[in-house]
């Protein structure tokens, strides 16, 4: 009824619902940016949000090797492994990680 009431009295009298529906959806989308942005000054994860979203920050983390080339990652499948193999694929794992071993 009110849509009605607006469409046929007001300065457009025909206007299609697509167009109504995208102009109400901008409306809204500026709504939101607009709180958004004022929550960032107070809130460090919207702020982050709108760099990701608006700006096009993303997380990279990069592995290189000396000379620049990337470092390519697999997958590991550990169900390959015997039980021998695996005991000593924890223990590297562990000796690589452990905080202590650079100390030494």
């Amino acid at each position: 009824m009110f849509l009605r009431k607006q469409c046929s009295g007001g300065r457009n009298p025909a206007p299609n619902s697509e167009r109504f529906s995208r102009r109400v959806a901008r409306k809204a989308s500026i709504s939101v940016r607009r709180n958004l942005f004022e929550l960032s000054n107070h809130n460090v994860a919207a702020s982050i949000f709108l760099a990701k979203n608006l700006l096009g920050y993303k997380n990279v983390v990069e592995c290189i090797r000396e000379d620049g080339t990337p470092i390519r990652i697999e997958r590991v499948n550990i169900k390959r492994l015997t039980d021998e193999e695996l005991a000593e694929y924890e223990r590297l794992l562990k000796k690589a990680t452990d905080s202590q071993s650079d100390e030494g």
